[in-house]
């Protein structure tokens, strides 16, 4: 009812329809993005730190927290949270656990990157992979940790709101607005 009052000031049913439609789809898909999200990095905790506790590593519940908030980052996340229970494995195991820690990371890596992130993001956005790669790369350049983080919900925001400017353009060429 709030998004209601606040398209009171739309004069146009039409447009008012559009601009309602436009916040709902922003919300859904931010939404989504979210629950995917934090789907994505559940089982990355999970996985590592179950792999962890049973290798007998110290500290594998909290490592397996800082993969999980890691696992956030798009593309690089999962490398960086990967470094503290290598680096742990090797002081206290040594290299032989270090070199067994680094192949779980690997394989793990391996079915999120080709598995979970493709068929969860995948469904849940309706984003292409090279996108989401490209745009956090390019986020992480330039925002750094906290860019890569939302350049996913940014480029869907955006072909949100190009989609929008688009269905105004064709509203306009009608004359209905």
């Amino acid at each position: 009812n709030i998004l209601e009052l606040g398209l009171v000031r739309i004069v146009s049913d039409t447009k008012r329809d559009r601009v309602k439609k436009l916040i709902l789809d922003m919300e859904s898909k931010v939404g989504k993005w979210l629950l995917g999200q934090a789907c994505v990095s559940s089982i990355a905790g999970v996985v590592t730190g179950s792999a962890l506790a049973i290798l007998n590593i110290p500290f594998a519940l909290p490592m397996g927290v800082f993969v999980a908030l890691m696992s956030a980052v798009p593309t690089l996340g999962a490398t960086i949270g990967a470094i503290p229970p290598i680096f742990v494995a090797l002081v206290v195991h040594g290299p032989v656990a270090a070199l067994i820690v680094v192949g779980i990371f690997i394989v793990y890596q391996q079915m999120e990157n080709n598995l979970i992130i493709p068929k969860v993001m995948g469904n849940v956005m309706g984003v292409r992979p090279i996108f989401v790669m490209f745009a956090a790369v390019t986020f992480f350049i330039l925002f750094g940790v906290w860019g890569a983080v939302l350049a996913v919900p940014t480029i869907v925001i955006v072909r949100i709101c190009y989609e929008f400017y688009i269905d105004l353009q064709k509203l306009q060429a009608k004359g209905s607005i």
